[in-house]
């Protein structure tokens, strides 16, 4: 079976297609917007701007995936609230020429967020109401609605400040971005009051890769297990790396003067995706310490 994945340059494309390529059942067809930055990928990798509905439409007809796990979005939610047109775009409209032009046989993966929410619960459950906050938020949503009501063989994962280190990022996450600072004995202030339930990438992408290779249509939920303040987040970073805590001080989300408005407080209920393949994510501690010790292969 050919697997496609969009955006595979970044950090969670990067994860799952590094596990389709050691599976035996599964052909990897990774693409992306620009050059390809992951080593493993070169030899069969191809350029594709999924907001090209031409340019989508030749290239599936071609190709004929069996599966397309997209991971390709605009995720930075300063520049959707300043260029919603661009966002849109991608986040929207890329989404459409996947499915418009898609064999409805195949199955289509799409990587949503927490974002889609308004940011008061730590418990949220997969049939809970949306409310998206910023433009970012909504594009996300306008995305799910549009594959729910039009692909029938689908599956959503929401997934909550992923971390994790990889190859050539076009982008931190904050644990690149806290290492990159606090390893050159360099300041940070981050905020105390934003409340998440970070997502480890390599157990995220393990249980996309079991859910993909499962008969489940349906949108879930896909997080760690503790909640914990980006700040306190960021303390942890320096205790398992042996950084100068000193470094990292506390400011509130208002001081940073950020043109959307993001959630305050963000958790998943994770019954759910639990039962079905038994998802058990790893402590952020244990995460630390795993992506500490994997850095050498980086």
């Amino acid at each position: 079976m050919k697997v496609l994945i969009t955006g595979a340059n970044r950090l969670i494309g990067q994860y799952i297609g590094k596990l389709i390529l050691k599976s035996k059942d599964f052909l990897l067809l990774p693409i992306g917007l620009g050059n390809p930055r992951i080593k493993d990928f070169e030899n069969f990798y191809q350029k594709l701007d999924i907001s090209n509905s031409s340019e989508v439409k030749n290239f599936l007809i071609t190709e004929k995936p069996d599966i397309v796990i997209n991971c390709a979005a605009i995720s930075h939610v300063d520049i959707c609230e300043e260029f919603p047109d661009k966002c849109f775009k991608v986040n929207v409209l890329g989404v459409k020429n996947l499915i418009d032009n898609l064999n409805p046989q195949s199955k289509f993966i799409h990587l949503s967020s927490e974002f889609v929410f308004d940011g008061t619960s730590l418990n949220y459950k997969e049939n809970d109401q949306p409310n998206p906050l910023s433009i970012y938020g909504k594009s996300k949503l306008q995305a799910e609605e549009y594959i729910q009501q039009n692909f029938k063989n689908h599956q959503i994962i929401r997934t909550i400040l992923v971390f994790g280190f990889g190859e050539n990022l076009s982008r931190n996450n904050i644990l690149t971005w806290a290492y990159s600072f606090l390893s050159q004995n360099k300041k940070i202030k981050v905020v105390n009051d934003q409340i998440r339930k970070p997502t480890y990438v390599k157990d995220l992408a393990k249980a996309i890769f079991d859910l993909m290779v499962s008969n489940q249509n349906s949108t879930f939920h896909i997080s760690g297990e503790e909640e914990i303040s980006i700040f306190q987040l960021a303390k942890k970073v320096a205790d398992v790396y042996g950084f100068d805590k000193n470094l990292i001080s506390s400011i509130s989300s208002k001081s940073l003067n950020e043109l959307d408005k993001r959630p305050t407080i963000t958790g998943f209920n994770l019954d759910k995706i639990s039962s079905i393949i038994n998802y058990k994510p790893q402590s952020i501690t244990n995460a630390l310490i795993d992506s500490k010790n994997g850095l050498i292969h980086i």
